[in-house]
């Protein structure tokens, strides 16, 4: 699901959610119907214009993963269905945390050791954020 559309008119409407006509974001059902979604877009500002504002914070484990975040300011735009009123302004504090440690784990995963790479990986993005200060210099 997306908070940021490509342009704001992008995302549904919560009142226009059940009409095929807008584009939709939606799921498969298993007969191959699009099974429609609500939009989750909350935040008026589109994610190009949000992907550059991203820094490097650093290497959170052994296999280096980054951590980065970004501060933006952008308004809301109303999305009934999540109880969201349009034109607010927020200031946002957001983490984007690429990494090649998978996200489901399958016992192939732990044969390998894999497994035993979460509580370091945790560890380091707990002691990263801590040593950085965004969080306490964010307004």
């Amino acid at each position: 699901r997306r908070l940021f559309a490509a342009k704001p008119a992008d995302a549904v409407a919560p009142s226009k959610a059940l009409k095929a006509k807008p584009k939709i974001i939606g799921f498969l059902t298993s007969d191959n119907d699009v099974s429609p979604l609500l939009s989750p877009q909350v935040f008026e500002m589109r994610y190009d214009q949000l992907a550059p504002q991203f820094k490097q914070l650093a290497y959170t484990d052994s296999v280096n993963s980054t951590l980065w975040y970004a501060t933006v300011t952008t308004r809301t735009v109303e999305n009934k269905a999540f109880g969201v009123k349009g034109g607010t302004p927020v200031a946002l504090l957001i983490f984007q945390f690429p990494s090649d440690i998978p996200t489901d784990l399958y016992m192939v995963h732990f044969e390998h050791g894999i497994d035993k790479l979460y509580p370091e990986m945790a560890q380091g993005i707990y002691d990263t954020v801590e040593k950085s200060g965004v969080v306490v210099d964010w307004p």
